[in-house]
């Protein structure tokens, strides 16, 4: 009858330290699974393989696309010639993006006729703003980016040239 006591006291003492071991690998897991689902996708590198590769750009565009437009309007007593329009870009008529930037900081760079473009961007954990302007032009384009289930997309776009 000792015997039997001893026998079950080792397999109870057994039993809880097999568990205990099984918890805590489990808790490291669920731990892991938590941290990675709270890291997004990198804006740089979403950035660089949005401007390089159409279908990745295309994927990763909210369409119907809201947005401004400057259109080429009849001059009327209510509109001005290249009134800025609410606009909504379509799938099937979007042009694919390019971009001459290198990095996405504050910059700005010459094209081959002396003219100077000039970027400004304003991040957060959820939303990247990339402006690009000609000062004193008029001409401006204006991208937001939003953090949708860990991935970087396109949710609105403006062009403008007055």
């Amino acid at each position: 009858m000792k015997k039997l006591n001893i026998h079950i006291a080792c397999m109870f003492f057994i039993l809880i330290l097999i568990t205990s071991c099984n918890f805590k690998g489990n808790t490291y897991t669920k731990e892991k699974i938590i941290k990675d689902t709270l890291i997004s996708e990198d804006f740089d590198l979403f950035s660089k393989h949005f401007y390089s590769d159409s279908v990745f750009q295309m994927s990763r565009i909210e369409f119907p696309l809201k947005g401004l437009y400057n259109e080429p309007v009849e001059t009327t007593i209510l509109s001005q010639i290249g009134d800025t329009i609410l606009y909504v870009w379509e799938r099937k008529k979007w042009k694919i993006l390019k971009t001459s930037f290198t990095n996405n900081k504050d910059t700005s760079i010459k094209d081959c006729y002396g003219t100077k473009y000039i970027r400004r961007i304003k991040k957060n954990s959820t939303e990247v703003i990339d402006s690009v302007y000609i000062e004193d032009s008029g001409f401006i384009t204006v991208q937001k980016f939003k953090i949708k289930n860990k991935k970087w997309y396109l949710t609105y776009y403006e062009i403008y040239n007055n």
